[in-house]
């Protein structure tokens, strides 16, 4: 075989062994610790800490997605280039948003605090 294709798969076994070992750490781990804390509800902030340990595996998704554009050059390229663009809107934008034309100003004048 070419040596440019096991090179290629080489690494792209790699970022799939770190996007399996990626999931199960943000499934497992959350999983364990709401187990735990799930059979001993009398701990201290037993009930807080199962409803955070649900989060992660909730926004499994987001954190997948963001993994994976950042794994792979060529979508990591695109999602660079979609934030430059973002950047240079919100540049645009934000002068728009925090204008000193308010109408903050206007109407906390005129409430009379006695």
């Amino acid at each position: 075989m070419d040596k440019r294709i096991l090179t290629m798969q080489k690494e792209i076994l790699k970022n799939l062994l770190i996007i399996t070992g990626f999931s199960v750490l943000v499934g497992c781990i959350p999983a364990v610790i709401y187990v735990l804390f799930a059979f001993h509800g009398n701990w201290p902030y037993a009930q807080v800490i199962v409803l955070i340990s649900k989060l992660p595996p909730l926004n499994h998704g987001t954190f997948y997605a963001v993994f994976i554009l950042y794994l792979f050059k060529p979508c990591r390229k695109a999602v660079v280039k979609m934030l430059m663009d973002l950047k240079s809107i919100l540049i645009k934008a934000l002068p728009i948003c925090w204008s000193s034309n308010s109408t903050d100003t206007v109407v906390m004048s005129a409430i009379n605090v006695n």
